[in-house]
């Protein structure tokens, strides 16, 4: 009874374990048994399997490319000083907008490369006097509504630019191929970077609900903290 017991676990075990050319996956608790063969390369969760989502992503071999490494680096909105003027209108115009990316591979022809990409664009306020005057709000307040736009926009970046970047997974594993998608994808990131930063794309960010970062239309805000002082 006792060798019968062993052996139906034995069974169970077989049945409920999958067993892959390079480790062991328990899908009873959707995660490897033993370490991700590729290490952090794979991700900080040396366990983890396909993001626990088994039903929409497969990897046999415990061998999925990492994701890419991205850094976004956009304007800060309170370091931004804004160019004042008595006339005009006031508004945020976004610049120097670029997605670069490069490959690495820590020795020659392994198959082990990996790919870095960085997010960037500035941003420049001009805020009017008339403006202020017109609206019946102190010139700061202009400059405070321009930084919200700031704010809002580089939200919007993340979310549509940013985070799919970082969920790219290409087969990149090798120097050639790596440097083959890191074309791509500057070249697909970019165009929607310009995209969301166009001023004629027809997106307004504008918006009267307090729960969101983007200002009403109109409406005045304070300078963010640590902001420079700008002429009355």
């Amino acid at each position: 009874m006792k060798n019968l017991k062993i052996i139906l676990l034995a069974l169970v075990h077989l049945v409920f374990l999958a067993n892959s050319a390079q480790a062991h996956y328990d899908p009873n608790v959707g995660r490897w048994l033993s370490r991700d063969p590729i290490m952090e390369e794979g991700g900080v969760n040396l366990y983890g399997f396909v993001e626990n989502q088994p039903q929409n992503e497969l990897d046999f071999l415990g061998l999925a490319n990492a994701k890419v490494d991205v850094t976004y680096s956009p304007p800060d909105a309170s370091k931004i000083t804004p160019d004042v003027a008595d006339t005009g209108g006031s508004g945020t115009i976004y610049h120097d907008k670029k997605v670069t990316c490069s490959c690495a591979c820590p020795e020659e022809g392994k198959k082990d490369a990996f790919m870095t990409c960085e997010v960037s664009f500035t941003a420049k306020i001009k805020v009017s006097r008339a403006q202020a005057k017109e609206h019946k709000v102190d010139v700061s307040q202009i400059y405070g509504h321009e930084q919200r736009h700031v704010l809002s926009r580089t939200e919007r970046v993340r979310k549509t630019v940013v985070d799919p970047l970082k969920k790219e997974t290409g087969e990149f594993n090798t120097l050639s191929s790596c440097n083959t998608h890191k074309s791509k994808y500057e070249k697909e990131y970019l165009k929607k970077l310009e995209s969301e930063l166009d001023p004629n794309s027809g997106f307004d960010d504008h918006d009267d609900d307090p729960n969101t970062m983007s200002p009403g239309d109109g409406e005045p805000f304070p300078p963010l903290p640590g902001s420079p002082e700008i002429p009355k």
